[in-house]
C-alpha cells in the first residue's frame, strides 16, 4: 500500500497547486515583474472605438444595453456601435436607436457569434474594436479603462473584469465566488506577462489585429485572445472596466453552458499554435498551461482518480485513513445534496459550493464527449428563468 499513499499524496499535491498553488505561486513571482514595458504607442491621446453588440433574439435587453453603452465616459464623436441581430425572430432587427453612432447589422440567416464577429469587423474603422454581451451592463469608465493600457506598444487586446450578480440563495451563486477568484489570477497573469483568455463579456483589441475566426468557433473570445498573444502581443487585464450580468437562472442552465464551454475548449486547442510551442512564447505557455490547460485536461480526471485511490485506501486499512475517506464521500454527498435541494428549490447557499466545483469538472468530461460525438452546435440557446 505504500505505492498507493504515494500516488494519493502526489494527487492531492498536484490539485492543491492546480486550484491554489498556481495562484500564489503567480501573486508572488508578479511583484518582481514590470507590468508593462516602458516604450509608448506612437500614437496619443483616446483612439476611436466600435463596440460590437452581438444580439440574437435579444430584444428585451437591447433597449438598456444600448442606453448603456451610449451613456459610457467617451468622447461622442471617438465612438460608434454595432449590433450583429442576425438570425433573430423577436422584432430586434427592428428596434429604433435614434443615435446615428448606432448601425444595426441584421440579415435572416442565424451562423453563431463568430460568424457575427467576423461580419462586423468588415464595417469597423475604428483602431480599437470592443466586443461586449448584449445582457451586460458597463460602468461609466469602463471604455476609458479598457483603452487606457494601448499606450503600450506591446498590448494587443485588454480583458474587462467579468461581474456576476445572483440571488444569494440562488444555485448558482458560487458562479460569482468564483469569478471573483478568476479575476485576481487574470490580474497576476497580466502582470507577469499575459492573459491567456479573455471573458467575452468585455474584451477590447487592436482592430488591426483581428484574424478571422472559423465560423464554427465555439470560444470566439479564447480563440481571439490567444491568436493575439501568438502575435507577440500581450493581453492586459483592466479591473476597473466591469460587465455584470446576471448568474445563470438555474442550475439546468448553468450546467448546458459549462458544457458548452468545455466542448469548445476541446475545439479550440488543436487549432492553436500556443500549446504546441512552449519556446516560442515561453510566458505565454506557462500561463496557459497553469491557468487553463491543468483545469481544464488535468483536474477532472484527477478527481475521479484521487477519489477511486483514497477509497481503496480506507478499505484496506483502519482508523485514519477509513475515517479521511469516509470525508471524502461525505463531500461528495454534500454536492449532491445541494442537487436534491435544488430540485426542491430549497435555498440553502452551504451546500452549493462543492456542488458548483464538482458541476465544472463533471461538465469538462462531459463536454469532452459531446465533443467527440459531434453535438455541439455553434449556435447557442439560452434556458430562461
Amino acid at each position: 500500500m505504500a505505492e498507493l499513499e504515494l500516488v494519493f499524496w502526489g494527487m492531492l499535491g498536484l490539485l492543491l497547486f492546480i486550484y491554489l498553488g498556481y495562484g500564489f505561486a503567480m501573486a508572488l513571482v508578479s511583484k518582481f515583474v514590470q507590468p508593462f514595458p516602458k516604450s509608448w504607442a506612437s500614437t496619443h491621446g483616446l483612439p476611436s472605438v466600435c463596440v460590437v453588440i452581438p444580439a440574437y433574439n435579444e430584444a428585451a435587453c437591447l433597449p438598456a444595453k444600448l442606453a448603456n453603452t451610449l451613456a459610457l465616459d467617451f468622447p461622442f464623436d471617438l465612438l460608434s456601435i454595432l449590433v450583429v441581430t442576425d438570425g433573430s425572430t423577436d422584432g430586434s432587427e427592428a428596434l429604433h436607436f435614434p443615435d446615428a453612432r448606432v448601425q444595426v447589422l441584421h440579415q435572416t440567416q442565424r451562423q453563431g457569434k463568430s460568424a457575427a464577429v467576423n461580419r462586423a469587423l468588415g464595417f469597423s474603422s475604428a483602431q480599437i474594436t470592443v466586443i461586449t454581451d448584449a445582457n451586460t451592463l458597463l460602468n461609466p469608465e469602463a471604455l476609458l479603462a479598457l483603452t487606457a493600457p494601448f499606450q503600450w506598444s506591446s498590448i494587443g487586446a485588454v480583458a474587462g473584469e467579468k461581474r456576476v450578480q445572483a440571488d444569494p440563495g440562488n444555485s448558482t451563486s458560487s458562479e460569482g465566488l468564483y469569478w471573483k477568484y478568476e479575476s485576481r489570477i487574470k490580474h497576476w497573469d497580466a502582470r507577469f506577462y499575459t492573459i491567456v483568455g479573455a471573458a467575452g463579456e468585455l474584451f477590447a483589441f487592436r482592430t488591426s489585429l483581428f484574424k478571422p475566426l472559423e465560423p464554427d468557433a465555439i470560444l470566439d473570445d479564447f480563440v481571439l485572445s490567444v491568436r493575439i498573444v501568438e502575435q507577440g502581443f500581450r493581453v492586459a487585464y483592466a479591473p476597473t472596466a466591469l460587465a455584470t450580468e446576471q448568474a445563470s437562472p438555474n442550475l439546468q442552465a448553468e450546467w448546458k453552458r459549462k458544457i458548452r464551454i468545455a466542448a469548445g475548449v476541446f475545439q479550440s486547442l488543436p487549432r492553436l499554435e500556443l500549446p504546441k510551442k512552449p519556446f516560442t512564447w515561453p510566458r505565454a505557455w506557462l500561463v496557459f498551461v497553469g491557468h487553463r490547460w491543468m483545469r481544464w485536461m488535468l483536474a477532472p480526471p484527477l478527481l475521479l482518480f484521487f477519489l477511486f485511490s483514497h477509497l481503496c485506501l480506507g478499505a484496506n486499512n483502519q482508523g485514519v485513513w477509513l475515517f479521511s475517506a469516509g470525508i471524502h464521500l461525505g463531500i461528495y454527498a454534500w454536492a449532491l445534496l445541494g442537487v436534491a435541494l435544488n430540485r426542491f428549490q430549497l435555498k440553502i447557499p452551504l451546500f452549493y459550493m462543492p456542488m458548483y466545483f464538482l458541476m465544472m469538472n463533471a461538465a469538462m468530461l462531459a463536454g469532452a464527449l459531446r465533443y467527440m460525438q459531434g453535438k455541439q452546435s455553434v449556435l447557442w440557446e439560452k434556458v430562461r428563468p
